[in-house]
């Protein structure tokens, strides 16, 4: 039986969170968001100078009332980043993390898998000046050029990206793939944003790196945003005159990454959201079909019963055999019947195995020949490293985000443990150190924890300015904790006596109308006079 899933995906969210979740807790029997960068995680001030808007834009925005507490998001939701992300808080989290409780960012790239449906994605947009680089910002401590510059496409990323073999079904990217607006409807597209047709005739509309991805990956779905305009396309994918031109003023493909076999879909549907404003297209339901993996799963076990006695001889290497053949584990059989979030394997991989290039500097980044026989024994030996280290010892879930608030380590708050009412312990100092405490680039122990359950280098670590206490140690205010303490205080403990916390839920949660050009999209429209943020804050050179 296929199993279908209810997500809500959503455009440039611009810190607005409140009106982005009040959206969806109107709707029943959401499994999952997913928000396509812009999503502004800042928790104070410095995080805020280390994010690049227009002055006038400059704002905290509703994160912090997320990430210290009381609120949450109503369900699991999956962001990635843009070009307007507070760039220091989201390179903490580089291999991605839990931003607050039930967000989790993806990172620089990465994939994960959920109730059966995998989904992938890249954070930033195209700049080709910065593709070939490595990630030296944490040099300039984000200021100035490099406050921009974290969040270009990196070819590091992209090469990651196309080592993967195996199906994808839903891909997210805040920069739309290059030339997709020939594939949807072009002269309604110039209609609404008539200042793209000089771009889109130039053929610079759009990210190439991207385009080398939608040709590889092949998704069901690849969901953008940041042109702040509802837009849709189909790309065939059986059609070889529209290949990408490998044009080497543009973008260099990494030797023998771009080797995949053909997968079952033959058409990728594309849709780009509008930004989180009133009278904007922003949000929308979709209704996803996941792959039945229980019955590919079951057919491979009845075939694998003929050799019990290799069974017993060495059942260790059957499994990873089954593992490898259908993509799945014993362990992993489970994912589509579990709420929780997982890793998924073959990208842990990926990631060990690339992590040793990894650079740091503003150098141009060196890079293995992933054709080379070295590399490719590399990989496969990675690839049975993480099915006996994380699948078969049942690892493969992401760390929750309880555990990674409260770790069984030394630090200045050893007492704390599982089960404690901790805001009664530290809530005298949340506020303060959250405000006070805080430095540009902080210990993230999410990272040192990914690191280290795949066994490699967190080459981060020497960068960090504050590790006496981690973050991660001082706890917000989770669930029904601290009950006596009233929402409206805590906004105002946040946002200061002078500021408006108002937030006008009525307009944000106005009628919705359904549209008769996608079939199963939930479309909210709203209406209002605000003109503000209108256009998408492209780079200036």
């Amino acid at each position: 039986m296929t199993r279908v899933l209810k997500v809500m995906t959503q455009g440039c969210v611009h810190g607005e969170l409140d009106r982005a979740f009040e959206i969806a807790k109107k709707h029943r029997g959401i499994d999952l968001i997913l928000i396509n960068g812009d999503f502004q995680a800042v928790r104070n001030d410095t995080d805020l100078r280390c994010m690049s808007v227009p002055p006038k834009y400059l704002k905290r925005g509703d994160f912090r009332k997320y990430y210290i507490g009381p609120r949450a998001a109503p369900v699991l939701t999956i962001v990635i980043g843009g070009n307007h992300e507070a760039s220091n808080h989201m390179t903490e989290l580089f291999y991605g993390g839990w931003l607050a409780k039930n967000i989790y960012y993806l990172g620089a790239a990465g994939v994960v898998n959920f109730k059966g449906l995998r989904i992938g994605g890249i954070s930033g947009i195209w700049q080709p000046e910065h593709y070939r680089l490595g990630h030296g910002e944490l040099v300039n401590q984000f200021q100035g050029n490099a406050m921009r510059s974290a969040y270009h496409t990196r070819q590091f990323e992209v090469m990651k990206l196309l080592l993967i073999k195996d199906r994808m079904d839903l891909f997210m990217a805040h920069d739309w793939p290059q030339g997709i607006a020939h594939f949807g409807d072009l002269k309604q597209l110039l209609e609404e944003k008539p200042f793209l047709k000089t771009d889109i005739k130039t053929g610079k509309l759009g990210n190439p790196a991207h385009r080398l991805l939608l040709e590889h990956l092949k998704p069901s779905l690849w969901l953008g945003s940041h042109m702040h305009v509802r837009f849709t396309a189909e790309f065939p994918h059986n059609d070889p005159s529209i290949r990408f031109s490998q044009n080497p003023n543009e973008i260099e493909l990494p030797s023998g990454a771009y080797v995949r076999s053909d997968t079952a879909d033959t058409t990728t549907k594309f849709l780009a959201l509008d930004k989180c404003l009133p009278r904007r297209k922003f949000s929308e339901i979709l209704t996803v079909e996941c792959p039945d993996y229980d019955k590919h799963y079951k057919t491979h076990s009845k075939s694998a019963k003929v050799s019990k006695e290799m069974q017993k001889r060495n059942p260790t290497i059957v499994r990873r055999e089954m593992a490898s053949s259908i993509g799945r584990s014993d362990f992993e059989s489970k994912i589509v019947r579990s709420k929780k979030l997982f890793y998924d394997t073959e990208w842990l991989a990926i990631t060990k195995t690339m992590n040793e290039y990894l650079s740091l500097s503003m150098d141009p980044q060196l890079l293995p020949d992933t054709n080379s026989a070295e590399f490719k024994s590399k990989l496969e030996q990675n690839k049975e490293w993480v099915v006996a280290n994380i699948v078969e010892k049942g690892r493969l879930g992401v760390i929750s985000y309880r555990d990674q608030l409260m770790p069984q380590g030394k630090g200045v708050f050893p007492a704390v443990k599982k089960g404690r009412n901790i805001n009664k312990v530290h809530k005298k100092i949340v506020y303060d150190y959250i405000d006070n405490e805080l430095q540009v680039f902080n210990r993230s122990l999410q990272t040192e924890m990914f690191c280290r359950q795949l066994d490699m280098e967190n080459k981060f670590a020497p960068y960090y300015q504050f590790d006496t206490v981690p973050l991660d140690v001082i706890p917000p205010y989770i669930e029904s904790q601290d009950r006596e303490r009233s929402e409206s205080e805590v906004e105002e403990h946040l946002v200061g006596e002078n500021e408006d916390i108002d937030v006008d839920v009525d307009a944000a949660t106005a009628e919705y109308s359904d549209s008769s050009d996608v079939s199963n999209l939930d479309i909210l429209e709203f209406e209002s006079d605000d003109e503000s943020f209108d256009e998408p804050l492209t780079e200036t050179k």
